[in-house]
């Protein structure tokens, strides 16, 4: 019998934790992208494919971007190591390496000082064959 009221009253106690956690208010998002996703469109073969994602920084603090990582290493981003002071922009400079034919669809996440995940950018396109291999065909 105590073994029964024992395990109603956790059951109890975990329902309640669920049902605050749900009522709890969604933390304020501090930075805000303009764009998250940037088509490059064709872009021929060994040509610069630069997408420059914009952000801004919402919060009442400044915001310090610690890290942005590209799924591979044919992907390259740049930041400014700098805190974005409250209320201004930022940008990072993803540059995809063009040597690579076909179309391309890369991910670049986004670590911020403030926030607990990563924020997801996305860059694709298609990179055209280099113009001697087109009139061989």
């Amino acid at each position: 019998m105590k073994r029964i009221i024992f395990l109603s009253l956790i059951f109890c106690f975990a329902g309640i934790k669920v049902i605050t956690a749900q009522n709890e208010p969604a933390k304020p998002v501090d930075i805000i992208f303009e764009k998250t996703i940037i088509d490059l469109g064709e872009i021929k073969h060994g040509e610069d494919a630069i997408a420059v994602f914009i952000y801004k920084n919402t919060s009442k603090k400044p915001l310090a971007l610690t890290n942005v990582r590209a799924t591979c290493g044919c992907t390259v981003a740049e930041w400014s190591k700098e805190p974005v002071k409250r209320r201004k922009k930022g940008t990072i400079t993803v540059n995809y390496d063009s040597r690579r034919v076909g179309a391309f669809n890369k991910s670049i996440r986004v670590f911020t000082d403030r926030q607990e995940n990563p924020i997801q950018l996305q860059i694709k396109g298609k990179v055209l064959p280099p113009e001697s291999q087109t009139k061989k065909q």
